[in-house]
């Protein structure tokens, strides 16, 4: 008696299987999302000696931050071809100190 409702139990599951397999094959596929675009950030100090924050990048004094956010955002492929990503530059702080006093920014490059 075990074996047979255990057969029974067994033939039910496959059958109950093959029928949600042969269902999913026959729902069309949702529509693909927009990729949300990938950001790389960087956090980066100007000014001399030791930043008082921890950053990636540290630039001297006088180094505008513009043109340490283009370095960081451009991609340079094979045969010297590059390109500037777009990027949102966002001065976090600054203090006094040091020759020059510290600004940190972080500059999110969109790919």
């Amino acid at each position: 008696m075990q074996l047979m409702t255990l057969n029974v139990l067994s033939a039910g599951l496959l059958v109950a299987l093959t029928c949600a397999s042969m269902a999913q094959e026959q729902l069309p596929r949702p529509p693909e999302l927009p990729r949300t675009p990938e950001v790389l950030r960087t956090r980066f100090c100007i000014g001399s000696g030791n930043c008082p924050v921890i950053v990636q990048v540290t630039k001297n004094c006088g180094s505008d931050a513009h043109q340490i956010a283009q370095e960081i955002c451009t991609i340079h492929r094979a045969g010297g071809e590059s390109r500037v990503l777009e990027y949102q530059l966002l001065q976090e702080g600054n203090r006094d100190g040091g020759r020059c006093g510290y600004n940190w920014y972080t500059v999110v490059c969109l790919r």
